[in-house]
């Protein structure tokens, strides 16, 4: 439900989610990468930006990701 509502948002059907890599053992899960110059929503969050794309994350996205990792800190505390 989120990645269409993005996609129609900054009129690029074929949107995808990127992960980033950030070092040894850490990543930047559900990013929304688009062009520089394109436009998108006041409240998207920029996470990372190069010459040529930026990333974001929606407000959904962010919620999303962060229900889902305090289930994954359950599960492993759990184990």
């Amino acid at each position: 439900v989120v990645l269409p509502l993005a996609r129609r948002q900054v009129r690029m059907p074929r949107l995808e989610y990127r992960t980033l890599r950030t070092g040894a053992t850490k990543e930047e899960r559900y990013l929304l990468e688009v062009p520089v110059d394109t436009k998108v929503p006041a409240d998207w969050l920029r996470v990372n930006q190069t010459k040529k794309v930026a990333r974001y994350r929606s407000p959904e996205v962010r919620d999303e990701l962060h229900r889902l990792q305090r289930a994954e800190e359950r599960v492993g505390a759990a184990a």
